[in-house]
């Protein structure tokens, strides 16, 4: 998620103030907004809120934490070096994490990975990826941020596989460090001196763990 770094508990205290987007916080009249409302996903985009600073989690706000520069600098580094596998061999796109992906329906889950792949057979034509992507994607990638808890990684990597996610990364840039998952196999974890693969999700991909985190 520029972004979801964290899948944050709904906002739950209407006397918060929503994060307006810039075009709302001029002082134009604008609808309100009730932060322990229930929206549909097309409700939540229509919004008048800096959607950055949210998802949607079962129908409800949710907000997420801003993370820093050296998570941006990891999510680069993972975007280009996915990016050079993928593009040259027309397998697919991959995402940065400005992109919604719809994860569940009635009542919608929108949420925004750090990074994520969809193969090429996948992609919805293209007057239909105008706003949230409403397919699940390949592979997603996950950085870890200060504010994240176990509990919250591991609900997260479940709810991204239940719904068809074939490969999690879970990424996190203080050990250094990269867990796998994926449906039928236990996580493994990968130190910096290992080789990372896109194992049947993204053939023929390989790249050492280091290469996520060379912020020089």
């Amino acid at each position: 998620m520029q972004g979801t770094r964290m899948a944050a508990a709904p906002v739950d205290d209407a006397r918060r103030t929503p994060h307006l987007a810039p075009s709302c916080a001029s002082g134009a009249a604008v609808l309100p907004v009730d932060v322990n409302g229930r929206y549909t996903a097309d409700e939540f985009m229509a919004l008048p809120l800096d959607l950055k600073h949210y998802e949607l989690m079962r129908g409800v706000l949710a907000e997420v934490a801003v993370t820093g520069y050296e998570h941006a600098e990891v999510e680069a580094n993972i975007f280009r070096l996915l990016d050079q596998h993928v593009w040259p061999r027309r397998l697919g796109r991959i995402t940065g994490g400005g992109v919604m992906f719809r994860l569940q329906e009635e009542p919608d889950t929108l949420r925004r990975p750090d990074v994520a792949f969809v193969r090429t057979d996948r992609l919805p034509a293209r007057d239909q990826r105008r706003s949230y992507a409403q397919f699940i994607p390949d592979l997603v990638v996950e950085i870890l941020s200060p504010s994240n808890t176990a509990v919250e990684m591991r609900d997260k990597v479940a709810e991204y596989l239940r719904v068809g996610v074939r490969l999690v990364w879970v990424v996190d840039p203080e050990t250094e460090t990269v867990t796998t998952h994926t449906p039928d196999a236990a996580p493994v974890l990968l130190p910096a001196g290992a080789e990372i693969t896109g194992g049947d999700v993204l053939p023929d991909f390989r790249c050492p763990v280091a290469a996520f985190f060379d912020l020089a």
